[in-house]
């Protein structure tokens, strides 16, 4: 080797001279060679900008109509205000150890989550109630909803990678599945007046002739929330 240059092993060797003899047939991306080893050398041209991308006019239009400082103004509020939240909350060395990774951005996410465990426990168990445990699965359904989509404005406040804010959205979307059973169990045990017809269904636990079939698609109160729970089922199930 020369002086001062890499020692490279025969392996390196044999694999640099296979390389030498690659040869690329000409085109649009053909891109200059490498003058050490002798093949082309795509860096360069990855690494190259568009020409759209640096037009001059379009950039002073832009600077001279106060929009680009507009925008830096916002991601400028928009990185104060997550900065905070991104910080590991206390005992994260001793949580580390059990892969348990929490900012304070995540327990921010967490608790309308963990409020709709607690109304789904109250709403069907403790005090059966309809009313509650619908609010239950319609929230973390809203929560599912909002963390499914790139550049979320939740995630985005709170300063959250879309990669992990997908667990709280299968989070979400469990929850709300397991409450819509309950909620459904509840509606068919403890049944309430409909409000289109201010009649509690015939087809109830309560009714004159019960039959969870038939409840299930009573009125389109019913046929609606049995319309979501399947679709709820199905997209858990192709997740």
């Amino acid at each position: 080797p020369r002086f001062g240059g890499p020692v490279r092993t025969t392996s390196q060797a044999s694999f640099i001279s296979h390389m030498s003899e690659v040869t690329v047939e000409p085109g649009l991306h053909e891109a200059p060679a490498d003058p050490e080893i002798g093949r082309p050398c795509m860096a360069d041209e990855m690494n190259k900008q568009h020409q759209s991308l640096e037009y001059p006019p379009l950039y002073f239009f832009l600077k001279s109509c106060g929009l680009l400082n507009a925008i830096d103004k916002i991601y400028r509020a928009r990185w104060a205000a997550s900065y905070p939240l991104q910080r590991r909350v206390p005992l994260s060395k001793y949580l580390q150890k059990y892969n348990i990774f929490f900012t304070w951005g995540e327990l921010l996410i967490m608790a309308p989550l963990i409020i709709s465990i607690i109304l789904c426990i109250v709403g069907s168990f403790i005090d059966p109630s309809v009313s509650t445990s619908g609010h239950a699965s319609r929230n973390a359904l809203i929560f599912a909803f909002v963390t499914a989509y790139h550049n979320s404005l939740l995630t985005m406040l709170i300063g959250l990678p879309f990669e992990r804010a997908i667990w709280y959205h299968k989070l979400a979307g469990r929850i709300a599945f397991v409450s819509g059973i309950f909620h459904t169990y509840v509606a068919y045990r403890f049944p309430v007046a409909s409000y289109l017809t201010n009649e509690i269904p015939v087809s109830s636990n309560q009714g004159n002739d019960p039959h969870v079939g038939y409840f299930l698609f009573y009125d389109t109160v019913n046929s609606g929330g049995s319309l979501l729970m399947l679709a709820i089922t199905i997209m858990i199930m192709t997740s």
